[in-house]
């Protein structure tokens, strides 16, 4: 069975989402999407649910909340 795992890459922010989440692209730009979600799941059972989903061959469709700049540095 092949092990799917999941994990975006920002490649590119623009001015609204510095404005919005207070980080600069230089600091996102290259990191992994899970570095700044928040969830209800913890990040292994997140990306474990997700990979579980595309192997059943389900659409995904969820909803992310991600940490602000000064939340995530607290």
């Amino acid at each position: 069975m092949m092990n799917l795992v999941c994990v975006f890459v920002w490649q590119y922010v623009n001015p609204a989402f510095e404005r919005l989440l207070g980080y600069k692209g230089d600091e996102i730009v290259g990191k992994s999407s899970y570095d700044l979600t928040r969830s209800d799941y913890t990040k292994p059972d997140l990306i474990n649910a997700i990979s579980s989903q595309l192997r059943a061959g389900q659409v995904i469709c969820r909803v992310y909340h991600l940490y602000r700049r000064s939340f995530h540095s607290q």
